[in-house]
């Protein structure tokens, strides 16, 4: 086959869309031979970022592996028992104050990916369905193969132990009704909302109980298969967020980590809003399946690579508001097919390739994979990370809803509040929390079926969450916001 090389040239205006990044995430299934070993490479690299041979996992500012499972280590706060605390895990579903779960393990990627991708710049993070390829036999054979996975877990020290029962794993049906919830986050409906069932549901516990090792530690991501773990995560919230569009929110307007306070290898890491990250096109990743990848919707903007590369092996198709603008750099790569469609434009000074890869190789010459068997374990103060218990969805309080019905309004509002009950309560107590988890409201009532909150002038313009306690149970929780 001859390489066949499009360059197309149009004309749009645009809005650029601030992003950093491109990749197609595609079912580790549908890796090519020589993805396969870059990746290996980047993951050997990764331990050791400045080259100088001394990646041992001691905190030397080098070992993004390392980092990225210690600082999940330090704040996955498994007792609960701070509210106000911007932990990452094990939110309750009426802690939608400090719930970033999704967000957080997104950007988590993000930055993972930008450091494979300064490796080899056409990489991405596959994905492992972990509600299909659930047989023991075939996941070892494949996932954790010699040409993938398989090697870390002896060079790394991961203790690996794969399980038979397959119940610790999704399934497709679970999934489906897990994908079918229209609250994103609530603290009384559908069991928490989406996010909840998420995070403490089998899609996201499940594989962590499953691969067991260092997978069901609080230092998880010390092995690479959490990764492809959470891109599998990441895409269920993309699937989810497509077909309810606009209704991810979160309560908060910074992330730990993500907070513009935290360094890592000589760089300060970027403030992020988890509310910018609800739609995965405005970072550049798009989610290929069962052979195609959609891309639409994205502007380059080569902040992160002065060429944006997408590489797939089957068929990919761009349009529908894909845009390269002037004097930015795109190529689309693939083994099979490039199909631009009707929305796709290339602006008038623009650079663009579409280009088949004919010898099926994402390098000019493939490489074998670097010197293994050179890091130790991951081990911090000679003690290993505590483990994810194989009962922890069922542990912390547990706040049951009773049966009085409550309406709010209005929402958004200036200086006061409503509060209508289906009968009187005896008594109750309204909370109110600022984005960061700290009360600003408190006030008890009593015998009552109607308050209004008319003293509310105090607070600044902003989102808020409102509590109503009866009886130490929570009978309302709900985003708020001072306008």
């Amino acid at each position: 086959m001859m390489k066949k090389t499009i360059f197309i040239f149009f004309l749009l205006i645009f809005i650029l869309v601030d992003s950093f990044s491109q990749s197609i995430r595609k079912n580790f299934k549908e890796l090519t031979t020589s993805e396969k070993s870059e990746l290996q490479n980047a993951l050997y690299a990764l331990r050791d970022l400045d080259g100088d041979g001394e990646a041992d996992a001691t905190p030397n500012d080098d070992d993004l592996i390392y980092d990225l499972a210690n600082f999940h280590s330090i704040y996955f706060d498994i007792d609960r028992t701070d509210d106000s605390n911007l932990d990452i895990h094990f939110n309750l579903p009426t802690q939608l104050n400090i719930n970033i779960f999704v967000a957080w393990h997104r950007y988590q990627m993000y930055e993972y990916e930008h450091a494979l991708q300064n490796v080899n710049p056409k990489l991405s993070i596959p994905y492992w369905n972990s509600s299909i390829d659930t047989i023991t036999a075939t996941v070892q054979n494949t996932l954790f193969a010699p040409d993938l996975l398989g090697p870390f877990d002896a060079d790394w020290g991961l203790n690996r132990n794969l399980q038979t029962n397959a119940s610790l794993l999704p399934t497709p049906t679970g999934l489906s009704a897990i994908e079918s919830i229209t609250d994103f986050a609530n603290g009384i409906t559908n069991d928490g909302g989406y996010t909840n069932q998420i995070e403490r549901g089998l899609p996201h516990s499940g594989a962590h109980r499953w691969v067991r090792g260092f997978m069901q530690s609080t230092g998880s991501p010390g092995d690479p298969v959490f990764y492809f773990h959470h891109s599998w995560i990441d895409k269920l919230w993309d699937d989810w967020e497509t077909a309810n569009p606009g209704a991810s929110w979160f309560a908060v307007s910074s992330m730990i980590r993500y907070d513009g306070t935290y360094s890592f290898n000589g760089n300060t890491l970027p403030s992020i809003n988890p509310n910018d990250l609800v739609n995965s096109n405005d970072l550049g990743i798009f989610y290929a399946e069962n052979q195609l990848a959609e891309m639409d919707n994205y502007s380059v903007t080569n902040n992160f690579n002065a060429t944006e590369t997408f590489y797939y092996q089957y068929t990919i198709e761009a349009g529908d508001n894909f845009i390269v603008p002037n004097s930015k750099v795109c190529e689309i790569e693939s083994v099979n097919m490039v199909v631009l469609k009707p929305g796709f434009t290339a602006e008038n000074g623009a650079t663009f390739l579409a280009k088949i890869d004919t010898d099926n190789d994402i390098n000019t010459a493939a490489r074998n994979a670097v010197a293994q068997n050179r890091y130790n374990p991951i081990i911090i103060d000679n003690v290993r990370y505590g483990v994810y218990e194989p009962e922890y969805m069922e542990k912390g309080p547990k706040q049951e809803p009773v049966e009085i019905k409550t309406q709010m309004f209005p929402n958004p509002f200036k200086n006061r509040l409503t509060l209508t009950f289906n009968e009187e309560v005896e008594n109750f107590k309204v909370e109110i929390y600022d984005v960061t988890g700290k009360q600003v409201f408190s006030k008890s009532y009593s015998k009552t079926a109607k308050v209004l909150l008319n003293d509310l002038e105090f607070l600044s313009v902003g989102n808020y969450i409102l509590k109503v306690f009866s009886d130490e149970s929570i009978i309302l929780q709900s985003k708020i916001l001072k306008i």
